[in-house]
């Protein structure tokens, strides 16, 4: 499924309105893994912290930077 780059977000991986091809076959049968990228929909509480609508078609693209079992630190609260 194709999907574009809206932001930047994923920089330097990826910038704004490059385009990517999503392949969600693989997920039925192995888990992510890190550094991986990821597409899905954001949760209800991802558009309640933004004070905005819920809209269907929304997908968020992101990196896998822990999986089951690994130990993920914030230093600051993981502001910038």
């Amino acid at each position: 499924e194709p999907f574009f780059i809206p932001s930047q977000s994923m920089a330097p991986t990826l910038s704004p309105n490059d385009q990517i091809a999503v392949e969600k076959f693989s997920r039925l049968y192995a888990l992510p893994k890190r550094g991986e990228l990821v597409v899905f929909r954001p949760p209800a509480a991802y558009f309640a912290a933004k004070g905005a609508e819920e809209r269907p078609g929304t997908r968020l693209i992101k990196r896998v930077i822990a999986v089951g079992g690994d130990t993920v630190e914030a230093p600051g609260g993981g502001r910038p």
